[in-house]
C-alpha cells in the first residue's frame, strides 16, 4: 500500500534528510519519488529560477498586466532545481497527543536544453546561500519546456503528470510565480490570457491549492510572510503547544530507509540561538519586515530570523505579563496555562536541556546545544551503511569536482527541497491552528478543513484581496491542457 517506512529523529538538534536527485541518481530513487506522491496528504513545491525578468512588471496595477510580464520571464528564463516535500500525517487518538507527520524531501537539479536568460543578481544570491552551480551544470536532469509530443520516463514532464494524477493538494509560497514556471517548464505553451490560465490550474490542481503567504497575511495576519519567517515562527508555535499540554502539535518522522539510498544531504532543521544571545544584538529591521536586505554586504544587523522573532516576543512581554496578572485566580496551578506561561514554560525546558547536569563545568547554553546536535548527528551517522557502501552507489562515469553523494556534515545551503519543506511544515501548522476539538484527521479534506475558505487564493504584492484561482462560465480551457488531460486522463472541460 501507500503506507512508507517511518523513523523519528529524537533530540532538539533535529535535522532533515533531503534526498539528492539528478540525472545520475534519478533512476535509483525514481520508484521512491512516486510512492511518495501517491502516500502523501499533500505536496509542498518550490523552485529556483535563473531571474524573475523585469521586476517592474511584478508590480503592475493591472493583474492581467502582471501574468503578461510573467508569462514573458517564464518563456526566456529556466527553472534550475525544483524542490517536493510530500507530507503524510497520522494522528494519536489522544487530543493533546502529537501529530506524526512524515515528510519526504526532494531536491531535483535541473537543466533547461534551449536557450535561457540568466540575471547576474540571481545567481550571484544563489551562489551567496550555497547553491551548487557546478552540480546543476554537470548533473542536471535535461529538460525541453513546453508541450511534450512523447514523454518520456524519468523525465519531468513525466512526474509532474504523475503529480496532476495524483490529485493531491498543493502547497506552494508566494505561488504566481513557481505555478506560471511549473506550467511553461513541464506541461505546455502558456496561454496568453490569465483567465485561461486560471481555468488549466483549476482542471490540473481539483483538490486545490494553498499559498502560505496568502495565508499568512490574510489569515493569521503575521508580522512578515516571507518564508523563513513563517516557518520558524511555526517551530515556535509547536515547541508551545507541545509544552503547554492542550493541543495537537507536530512530531516529525522521516523515512526510514533513506540510509541506504546513498544519495542524501542533511540539512539543520532547528536553531541554537538562546533568548539571551539574542537579545544581545540588533536586528535589521528592513529585513525583518520583508526579509530582504538592500544592502547586505555593508548592513552590520543581524538577519537572523529566530534572533527577529525573540526580539518580536521581547516587545510584547510587558504586555503578557500585565495580561497574565489579571487573569491569575486562586486556583494555583489547576488552572490552564496562558499562552505566556508556555512560551517561558518551553523556555526553561529548552534551557535545561541545553545546559544538562549544571556540575559539569561553565559551559554555555550555545556550547551545550552544539554538543547536543553533535550527539544527536553521531546518532544518525551510526545508522548508516558504511562510507565504501555509499560510494558504490555513486557514479564514477560523472567526472567533476563534487563532494561524494552523501554529506556527512548538515548543510545550509538555499536549496528548493529545504524551501519546500519549510513550504508544507507551515501550511501544516497554519492547519492545526484552525482546527477544532471535534475536527478528525482522517484525509487531507478535514486535515485542511479550516483552511478550506483559503483554497486556491494566490498572494499579490500590494494588494489588498488575493488572486483566486476559479474557473469562468464564459473561459475555455487551452489547447495544450486538453491535449495532456486527454492522452494522461486528466480531468478537463471540453
Amino acid at each position: 500500500g501507500n503506507d512508507l517506512p517511518r523513523c523519528t529523529i529524537p533530540g532538539m538538534a533535529e535535522v532533515l534528510p533531503i534526498v539528492d536527485v539528478n540525472s545520475s541518481t534519478v533512476k535509483e530513487v525514481w520508484s521512491l519519488l512516486l510512492r511518495s506522491i501517491d502516500a502523501a496528504d499533500f505536496v509542498a513545491l518550490d523552485m529556483e529560477l535563473s531571474g524573475l525578468g523585469d521586476l517592474s512588471a511584478l508590480k503592475a496595477s493591472s493583474v492581467d498586466d502582471r501574468y503578461s510580464g510573467l508569462r514573458e520571464t517564464a518563456n526566456t528564463h529556466a527553472v534550475l532545481s525544483m524542490g517536493l516535500a510530500c507530507f503524510k500525517c497520522r494522528e494519536h487518538s489522544e487530543e493533546a497527543s502529537p501529530l506524526l507527520c512524515r515528510v519526504d524531501v526532494f531536491n531535483i537539479w535541473l537543466l533547461c536544453q534551449i536557450p535561457f536568460v540568466v540575471q547576474p543578481k540571481s545567481l550571484q544570491f544563489l551562489l551567496e546561500h550555497g547553491f551548487d552551480f557546478n552540480k546543476q551544470y554537470s548533473r542536471g536532469i535535461h529538460y525541453h519546456p513546453g508541450y511534450a509530443e512523447v514523454i518520456e520516463e524519468y523525465s519531468m514532464h513525466a512526474l509532474f503528470v504523475h503529480i496532476l494524477k495524483a490529485r493531491k493538494p498543493i502547497a506552494v509560497h508566494n505561488g504566481l510565480v513557481d505555478l506560471v514556471f511549473l506550467y511553461r517548464s513541464f506541461y505546455g505553451d502558456l496561454p496568453q490570457k490569465l483567465g485561461v490560465f486560471m481555468a488549466d490550474l483549476s482542471d490540473m490542481f481539483p483538490s486545490g491549492i494553498y499559498d502560505t503567504k496568502c495565508i499568512s497575511e490574510f489569515v493569521t495576519r503575521d508580522t512578515a510572510s516571507f518564508l523563513e519567517y513563517i516557518f520558524r515562527k511555526s517551530q515556535r508555535d509547536n515547541e508551545e503547544w507541545k509544552v503547554c499540554g492542550r493541543r495537537r502539535y507536530i512530531q516529525l518522522q522521516f523515512m526510514e530507509d533513506y540510509t541506504s539510498l546513498g544519495h542524501v544531504d542533511l540539512a539543520i532543521v532547528r536553531s541554537a540561538v538562546t533568548r539571551e544571545a539574542a537579545l544581545g544584538v540588533d536586528i535589521c529591521e528592513t529585513y525583518a519586515h520583508h526579509g530582504y536586505c538592500p544592502h547586505p554586504s555593508v548592513c552590520t544587523k543581524c538577519h537572523d530570523v529566530v534572533v527577529i522573532l525573540e526580539h518580536e516576543k521581547a516587545k510584547h512581554s510587558d504586555a503578557r505579563r500585565l495580561r497574565r496578572k489579571r487573569n491569575r485566580t486562586d486556583g494555583g496551578d489547576k488552572r490552564p496555562l496562558e499562552p505566556a506561561e508556555c512560551e517561558e514554560k518551553a523556555l526553561v525546558a529548552g534551557k535545561e536541556e541545553a545546559e544538562g547536569d549544571t556540575s559539569g563545568g561553565g559551559h554555555s547554553g550555545g556550547e551545550h546545544l552544539h554538543r547536543l546536535f553533535q550527539q544527536d548527528l553521531e546518532h544518525i551517522r551510526s545508522q548508516l551503511s558504511s562510507e565504501d557502501a555509499l560510494r558504490s552507489n555513486h557514479n564514477p562515469s560523472v567526472s567533476s569536482p563534487i563532494t561524494p553523494p552523501f554529506s556527512h556534515q548538515p548543510s545550509v545551503g538555499h536549496r528548493s527541497g529545504f524551501d519546500a519543506f519549510m513550504t508544507g511544515y507551515s501550511l501544516l501548522t497554519f492547519a492545526l491552528h484552525k482546527l477544532t476539538k471535534a475536527d478528525g484527521l482522517s484525509d487531507p479534506v478535514q486535515l485542511l478543513g479550516g483552511l478550506r475558505d483559503w483554497t486556491n487564493c494566490l498572494a499579490l504584492r500590494g494588494k489588498d484581496i488575493p488572486l483566486r484561482i476559479v474557473k469562468s462560465h464564459f473561459v475555455k480551457t487551452s489547447v495544450d491542457h486538453r491535449r495532456n488531460a486527454e492522452r494522461c486522463g486528466l480531468p478537463s472541460e471540453h
